[in-house]
């Protein structure tokens, strides 16, 4: 190195020679040897990217507290709606006192299905899912109107079943996307706000309870430590009981756990997503069978039970009965889209459900509510969130 005009010591080298891990003189490498540093050098890198995943999970974390805290300090809620009479048919029984139950899921706001790409058959964004909100409301006072006429129905129980986001876990939608997560979060949240304001109107009591779908994951990779907080569908339903804090008969459970059992009277009513349950030959019922059967005996070890079963993801209105209740499958908002007519040659139109509800005998009604019919009535919907809307909503 010196005839070269390059100086340095002997320590420089073997220290150099050692950072860079090279073979002393007389080094045996064996196969074993190779084996060895070959699997040290896996753990290291493995251990590194599980660094850089946990780090990325906590920034992920840390930014959806900061916009909550946020949004809390200078979110304006909506102005409360008065509650409108009640009126009951003068042969309303007074011991049937039933209790209305109107599942709202997989909304997918902000996904883009295009007319084009599905032979004429689907179409959606952020228009039609907000017309397609106001026909939920439309129909659920409709159908409870006309159940009125023979019972009472004072209360609305709203169990949000989660995939209200399109999300970003597929690249796919995130190219698609009518915008970035966080904004189609507030513009859904805000949509289903005045949603469920104007349902507060004709109830005396509204139970918002919510649980997280698989598309709201703020990461591609599953994951289950702060899972459910970690999704743009946990602070959809936070931003909801933000605008609506001035509402006084609507009431809100959102729980950090993936599932969470409602209390019907005597009844008891387990919902969550669904998204973990698998399908065999794309047929998901001996899934949720297995599903439902792990539920119950997880949740008895804890003295715990449920009678119904009440999920979404899977887009198909649905209902299997059982001996001791019943698992109520919604339907989707959205409808069907470029995956599952190119892959599965499959079509579901949007759909919920209601359901009515006996104190002490269970469920008595359900209901399908179709949405499609009002995809181009311009005179239904809610106010958008826009530029301005996002100014006025700030306090100052």
């Amino acid at each position: 190195m010196q005839e070269q005009g390059i100086s340095t010591t002997v320590s420089a080298v073997k220290h150099y020679t050692n950072r860079r891990q090279w073979p002393r003189e007389g080094t045996q490498y064996t196969a074993e040897r190779v084996q060895e540093d070959s699997q040290r050098r896996d753990v290291s890198l493995e251990h590194h990217e599980l660094k850089m995943l946990y780090k990325k999970a906590l920034d992920q974390l840390n930014l959806q507290e900061k916009v909550l805290d946020c949004c809390k300090r200078s979110i304006q809620s909506l102005p409360p709606v008065n509650k409108i009479p009640t009126k009951f048919s003068e042969g309303t029984r007074e011991a049937s006192d039933l209790i209305a139950v109107a599942p709202l899921s997989d909304t997918h706001g902000g996904e883009v299905v295009r007319l084009a790409e599905t032979g004429g058959l689907a179409a959606y964004d952020m228009t039609i899912f907000n017309r397609r909100l106001a026909l939920w409301v439309n129909r659920i006072l409709l159908l409870t109107d006309i159940r009125r006429s023979a019972d009472k129905v004072s209360t609305l129980y709203v169990p949000e079943l989660g995939d209200m986001i399109s999300g970003d876990i597929h690249d796919e939608l995130a190219r698609t996307n009518t915008d970035a997560s966080m904004q189609i979060t507030v513009s859904v949240a805000y949509c289903i706000s005045q949603a469920l304001a104007k349902l507060a109107a004709h109830f005396d009591a509204v139970e918002v309870s919510g649980v997280v779908g698989n598309h709201g994951r703020m990461t591609k990779e599953k994951t289950y430590k702060k899972g459910a907080v970690m999704n743009w569908d946990y602070l959809c339903y936070q931003l909801q009981t933000l605008f609506l804090a001035k509402q006084q008969n609507i009431h809100f459970i959102i729980p950090e756990s993936f599932w969470h059992v409602l209390e019907i009277g005597s009844w008891r009513i387990l919902t969550f997503h669904g998204g973990s349950i698998q399908s065999y030959n794309s047929i998901p019922f001996y899934g949720i069978d297995r599903a439902v059967a792990k539920f119950r005996e997880m949740l008895y070890s804890g003295h715990q039970y449920f009678d119904d079963v009440l999920l979404g993801h899977f887009h198909t209105d649905a209902q299997i009965g059982r001996a001791r209740g019943s698992v109520y499958i919604s339907g989707s908002m959205r409808g069907g889209d470029e995956y599952a007519m190119a892959r599965l040659q499959a079509y579901s139109p949007p759909t919920q459900m209601l359901l009515f509800y006996h104190p002490d005998h269970g469920c008595v009604s359900k209901e399908t509510l179709f949405l499609q019919p009002t995809d181009t009535r311009e005179d239904l919907g809610f106010e958008m969130m826009t530029l301005d809307s996002w100014q006025h909503l700030i306090v100052n």
